[in-house]
């Protein structure tokens, strides 16, 4: 039976040196996670556009935990260093 809408929480963990933004929507202990990936999004808000919430939604529906975070270099997850090093010519890298 559908459980009632709990908004997300976000947190930020930190791996190796690198802070990373998470989200996640509460659910059942007993039941698996949902963890939510998709190569193109790149940041949690994106999950949650236009006043929905899918993921959250999914957890509501299934009763269970959800997890999703922001990759390295989009949302408040830690910027990517530029590697590419000095420009070569006007601006562009060789």
């Amino acid at each position: 039976m559908p459980q009632e809408y709990t908004a997300p929480t976000l947190a930020a963990v930190t791996l190796e040196g690198v802070t990373l933004e998470t989200c996640a929507w509460p659910g059942r202990a007993d039941l698996a996670p949902l963890v939510f990936l998709h190569e193109g999004l790149g940041s949690v808000s994106l999950w949650q556009q236009r006043g929905l919430d899918w993921p959250g939604s999914v957890c509501q529906a299934t009763g269970r935990r959800g997890r999703a975070w922001s990759r390295r270099g989009y949302g408040r997850s830690d910027p990517i260093p530029d590697v590419r090093g000095p420009s070569t010519h006007e601006g562009l890298w060789g």
